[in-house]
């Protein structure tokens, strides 16, 4: 008879650890109790990462020594011809599309410069531009257009992946770097339907991507050097011009300082070119967090104090792991730190209290 009740007692203590780790999870992941605990398991993974430099890519930077080297006018607009320069110098080195990432909303005041751009897009064939404001003599020259924006978080650190937006007033746009995806016949530009939510998959730090100067793109580098490349032109992080402003964003891999505008694009564009987005959805998120703290905190409650807490090192170890290759190598992120620092300890501190009941009753 007490042997029936002490078993009966030990089930329903793993269920209660099952229960409790669950719940306690769940409570501590809604985004209302710690969005920024949650990011974390997102950002953890770039932090130990090791770099990789996606082959394909170069940013050509309208930087201010270049500035200064082709004599621009400080906080004025870059000379359209020396625009149209460098898109001649890509044709004739065989690159593939073009990106700019900024406007062009003010004409020249020569409108001859305008037109030389205008012929320059024209004959690359492959050129992207925002259509923020855009004049349309470049828009009709452009092979596609769309808005180069971004969308950050409060910390200002871009973590979804925007390919189209649909605002209250139900107008629905796609980004600038989904149709360079398209002239690039990317596969995930083919399929249909929504698919999963895409998050940005950061390639390392700040200048991971493949980056020179404009006065080098035009004439620093050997012929053939932009042959078989997707290139962005954009300004640094540390400066902004007349077409772009200062665009910098934060930076969820823990090392170096901050983004630039053009390299999140860059980073976005590769994404979508390489198919290497990280994946996630708040249901499949909750749905870990089911599985997991039910497995933890009935596996936990079965062993005494010393055995809980040995395998929950273990555990927490296992999970922090998997959470990093799981968006390393499957491209799919999960609140990891959630089930490491919270779910896991509760079931620990359950299983040793509920051991310790237990061996208080067996001693009466």
């Amino acid at each position: 008879m007490n042997s029936s009740r002490s078993q009966r007692q030990r089930i329903a203590g793993r269920w209660f650890g099952a229960v409790l780790a669950v719940v306690a999870g769940l409570l501590f992941w809604a985004p209302f109790f710690s969005a920024r605990f949650n990011q974390l398991s997102y950002e953890l993974a770039f932090y130990f990462k090791p770099p990789v430099t996606p082959e394909e890519i170069v940013i050509v930077y309208l930087d201010e020594e270049s500035r200064e080297h082709f004599q621009q006018k400080p906080g004025a607009a870059w000379d359209r011809k020396l625009l149209a320069q460098l898109l001649r110098r890509l044709r004739a080195d065989g690159s593939r599309t073009v990106l700019f990432d900024f406007v062009f909303d003010v004409p020249s005041a020569d409108p001859a410069d305008d037109l030389a751009l205008a012929a320059a897009l024209r004959e690359h064939g492959r050129v992207v531009l925002s259509d923020r404001k855009l004049l349309p003599v470049f828009a009709t020259n452009a092979a596609a257009l769309g808005p180069e924006k971004v969308f950050a978080d409060s910390d200002h650190v871009v973590r979804r992946l925007f390919s189209t937006h649909t605002y209250e007033n139900g107008e629905t746009v796609t980004a600038f770097t989904w149709r360079a995806a398209e002239l690039e016949h990317a596969p995930v530009t083919r399929r249909r339907g929504g698919g999963w939510e895409r998050w940005v998959n950061y390639y390392g730090p700040p200048d991971t991507m493949a980056h020179l100067r404009f006065r080098d793109a035009l004439a620093g580098v050997p012929d053939g050097y932009f042959s078989n490349k997707v290139v962005l032109v954009g300004a640094p992080s540390e400066i902004g011009f007349a077409d772009a402003g200062k665009d910098t964003f934060g930076n969820p891999t823990g090392r170096g300082g901050e983004f630039s505008g053009v390299e999140i694009h860059a980073t976005i564009f590769a994404n979508l070119l390489r198919g290497e987005w990280l994946r996630s959805s708040l249901p499949q998120q909750a749905l870990l967090l089911v599985l997991f703290g039910a497995g933890f905190g009935g596996l936990l409650a079965r062993f005494r104090p010393l055995g809980a807490s040995v395998l929950a090192v273990v555990l927490a170890l296992l999970v922090a792991a998997a959470g990093c290759a799981s968006a390393w190598w499957l491209h799919f992120w999960f609140p990891w730190l959630t089930v490491v620092v919270v779910q896991i300890p509760i079931a620990c501190g359950w299983a040793v209290l509920f051991q310790w009941v237990q061996a208080q009753l067996q001693n009466q």
